[in-house]
């Protein structure tokens, strides 16, 4: 009977959702301000990412999580389906619009302090 009840208890604990605890921070190597090439300057093309938060300046601002498994950026509100994955060799940022490789997507470019002035 203890077996019984010791392996429904580990089933449960595989089905439960993530909490807020089980969330990974966002890799330090991708905390910067992207934006599309030669707009890093534009406020209303800059994407800010950080451990656990990023957003569009002038857009939707929220939480987010690294996901090991897609090696990806994903939003906590689960109505977000857009995803964020590092590109090859760390220089580009890739903005998955539909949350898949195949769909649509750009690239944005880690954007020089300088350009940006003051981070918030």
């Amino acid at each position: 009977m203890i077996r019984v009840i010791a392996l429904s208890a580990s089933l449960l604990a595989l089905a439960a959702p993530a909490t807020a605890a089980d969330k990974l921070p966002v890799p330090a190597e991708m905390h910067a301000a992207w934006a599309p090439e030669a707009h890093c300057n534009t406020p209303s093309k800059r994407f800010d990412l950080s451990a656990f938060r990023a957003g569009f300046e002038d857009g939707y601002q929220g939480g987010v999580h690294y996901d090991p498994l897609r090696r990806a950026v994903v939003w906590d509100d689960e109505s977000k389906v857009d995803v964020f994955i590092m590109g090859v060799q760390g220089k580009i940022l890739v903005h998955h619009l539909e949350g898949t490789p195949r769909g649509p997507r750009e690239n944005l470019v880690r954007c020089p302090n300088k350009l940006i002035g003051r981070r918030r």
